[in-house]
Parts: C-alpha cells; structure tokens; sequence
C-alpha cells in the first residue's frame, strides 16, 4: 500500500472519529442540543495544513457522514455541501501569499478564521434546514422553526463552543495532519494535484539548486584561495 493510500485512510478515520465522537459521545453532554463540532474543525485543520481541495474533499466525506448519522433527521447533503465550503474555504485562506493563518502566524488567526467559518456554516445550515424542511431537535439540526431569537442563541452557543475546541485542538490536529504519511502523495491517489502542492515542490526543488550553486561556488573560492596560498596556479573545474 502506497504512503498516499496510508495518509487517505489516515484521513478517512480521522473523519470517522470526528463524527462518532459528536454525534455519540458529545451529544450525551449536550448544552440545548449543541456540542462542539468536531467534524468542522478538522476539516478547517485539513484545509490550513492540506490545501482547498483536500479540505473540501474531506469536508464532504466528513459531512456526509453527518448527514446520515443517527438521529439526523434533515436532508442528506446539507451537512457535506455546507463543509465541503468550509474546508474549500479555509484551503484557500491558507494558500494566499504571506498567509495570515500560517502556523509562525501564532495560534489565534486560526481560531478566529475556526469562528467566522463555524458562523457561516451554521447559519448556511440553518438556511439549508429551512429551504428543504429540515426539523430541528436531534443536536445537529437548527432551523427556523426554532423562531429567530432562539436560532441565533443557538447558532451563537454553537460558534462559542467551536472556538473552545479550536483553540484546544486546532493547533494539536495541524500538527498530528503535518506528520502524516504521504501528503503529497495523497492528492494524488485522490486525483487531487493541487497548484499549492506543485508550488510548494517546485519552491523546494529551487532551494535545493540555490544551495548547490553556493557549495560548488564556495568550493571553487576555497580551491583558489589554497592554490594562491601555496602559490599555484588555480585551474578552475
């Protein structure tokens, strides 16, 4: 099995644990029906460390679990539309040049970047709820049944607890994504080369040719500085 076959079903368990653990173990702790979503915040994770795509592709998965995990009682593909945008969204913040969420950036860009994508999904979700009568009331499902004063509490409770857990696991689940096996291979057993990803190669490949010119100069300067030193003639190679 290749490194990237590795880092996917890295990924894919990571996705699972996130949902199993929000949905069957959070939920028993429920503050009105609303527990940290674990499932966001590693696909937000996903995206700093993975890029767009790989953040909206495991977004999906990861919502689409969600979507038909008990008691969920909406539409399927409310929860995988709503983080595949979250996942392509965080991907895109972290790839603009001199990324204000880089990890040397410090851990609290990250988390507020956690807060405003965890706002518009909820509230996208909500919207989504209501377009297709989704029913709110299993712990992952707000609507506008609940009446707007209610929604918002709830969608303000949800954002809250998501920058707790950011703020604790955000920066833990970067790190645990920096050491899997495979990231680069893994676009590509997803068909998923991304642009960062070639950049990123080709900004390496280029250090690694910058180096060599200076140990081959540094060389050469070193051989000449011996031979006149000596009194030779210094033949350059």
């Amino acid at each position: 099995m290749t490194r990237g076959r590795l880092d996917a079903l890295a990924l894919t368990a990571l996705a699972l644990l996130a949902v199993v653990l929000q949905v069957s173990v959070l939920s028993q702790v429920a503050l009105r029906g609303v527990v940290p979503d674990l499932a966001l915040l590693l696909v937000v994770a996903v995206g700093l460390s993975r890029g767009a795509r790989s953040g909206a592709v495991v977004g999906f998965w990861a919502g689409l679990l969600l979507d038909v995990a008990p008691p969920a009682d909406h539409v399927a593909g409310a929860w995988a539309l709503v983080l595949l945008t979250v996942g392509l969204l965080a991907g895109r913040a972290a790839s603009r040049p001199r990324s204000p969420v880089a990890p040397e950036r410090g851990p609290v860009r990250p988390v507020v970047l956690t807060a405003g994508l965890s706002l518009g999904a909820h509230v996208a979700f909500a919207v989504l709820a209501a377009v297709t009568g989704g029913a709110p009331g299993d712990g992952t499902v707000i609507g506008f049944g609940d009446g707007l004063g209610t929604l918002a509490q709830i969608i303000v409770l949800a954002v809250l607890m998501d920058v707790v857990a950011a703020a604790v696991l955000l920066g833990a689940l970067r790190s645990l994504l920096g050491r899997l096996p495979g990231r680069e291979d893994h676009e590509e057993a997803l068909g998923l080369r991304s642009d960062e990803a070639a950049a990123e190669r080709a900004a390496r490949a280029g250090e690694r040719d910058a180096e060599s010119i200076v140990v081959r100069a540094t060389d050469q300067a070193t051989g000449q500085l011996v031979a006149l030193t000596r009194g030779e003639t210094w033949h350059r190679s």
